[in-house]
């Protein structure tokens, strides 16, 4: 997903003012269902160790992964833009317990770390705090394996960071899976990080993201943008492969008046299209067997729990059901 530019972004939030003082009641353009979608920063569901039922021989291409975009999106920068910046609301451990298995993680350089970003909104966190998250559920859980896409997220190539991120490769390497194949084995990375490479580099560092086969028409909203996300599930479905990535992700905007008053920002889009899914993986006739990745908006554990049984071998776990 295109990430948000300072002079766009404070456009957004001067509309965004001007609207709430203007506007009493915006209706709905679609119809809302909950199963997909949740904005709760809590959750009953309890999927940590679900990979630990999937054979060690299966590769990456053939697992369905329920994940997160924007992984780290919760804080904007004033209390008008959060509905134009958020992208999540569930803390990142408790994704993980949940069964999440991708991140999607967006840094800039601050000095000789990196900080969190979405677009140019920094997200109070560093990349330190998400490697100490993920690197002790990784020792509490080592049947699981975490996808983590790595991006830079300035608008042009920052010149510092392989020199920056090399120095969080040798400080985490017993966590990080050393790249060997674009496709691995669960067994070769369970208990492991595995990076998806979105930053220029003279080495490799894990599997890079250009390679994955991508869903991200970010600019398509509502219908045109399930359509979409339904094509791909049905791509990744009679291939197990190659890897493929499914964003369920948007960012419609057009002009700015559509953008608020048709619902665009990301929060109204999930509602939509998570629920789309949920709906979708209910109906047999379109037999699912395979996602691929799985990016998604706040999704609620209805979205984890459609996902986690598409995978072939999961057998005698029982998936939380407790929709939110």
């Amino acid at each position: 997903m295109k990430h948000l530019n300072s002079k766009t972004y404070y456009l957004l939030v001067a509309f965004i003012i001007i609207l709430m003082f203007n506007i009493r009641y915006v209706p709905q353009a679609f119809a809302e269902g909950e199963g997909g979608f949740s904005d709760s920063s809590a959750s009953a569901a309890d999927n940590t160790t679900w990979m630990s039922s999937i054979p060690d021989n299966k590769l990456v291409s053939e697992l369905s992964i329920p994940g997160t975009h924007d992984s780290m999106a919760f804080h904007a920068q004033y209390i008008f833009d959060k509905k134009v910046v958020q992208t999540q609301s569930l803390p990142l451990n408790l994704q993980l317990k949940s069964g999440i298995r991708y991140l999607d993680i967006r840094v800039k350089p601050n000095g000789d770390t990196f900080d969190i970003y979405h677009g140019s909104i920094y997200q109070k966190a560093s990349l330190d705090d998400v490697m100490n998250i993920a690197t002790n559920f990784l020792t509490n859980n080592p049947s699981e394996t975490i996808l983590m896409r790595i991006k830079d997220e300035n608008d042009k190539p920052s010149p510092r960071f392989e020199e920056i991120f090399t120095k969080y490769w040798n400080k985490y390497q017993n966590y990080f899976w050393q790249a060997n194949t674009n496709n691995p084995r669960l067994g070769d990375i369970r208990g492991k990080i595995v990076i998806f490479q979105n930053f220029s580099s003279t080495r490799n560092f894990g599997i890079q993201y250009n390679s994955l086969d991508i869903q991200d028409d970010f600019e398509k909203t509502d219908g045109n943008k399930y359509y979409a996300v339904e094509a791909q599930l049905k791509k990744a479905n009679n291939d197990t492969s190659k890897i493929y990535l499914n964003h369920f992700s948007t960012n419609g905007i057009h002009d700015f008046e559509t953008y608020i008053r048709d619902d665009l920002t990301p929060k109204a889009q999930a509602k939509y299209i998570n629920s789309q899914f949920w709906v979708y993986m209910q109906l047999d006739k379109f037999n699912i067997k395979h996602t691929g990745i799985i990016a998604a908006d706040f999704p609620s554990s209805g979205t984890v729990s459609n996902t986690i049984p598409s995978n072939v071998g999961l057998v005698d776990v029982i998936i939380s059901k407790n929709i939110r």
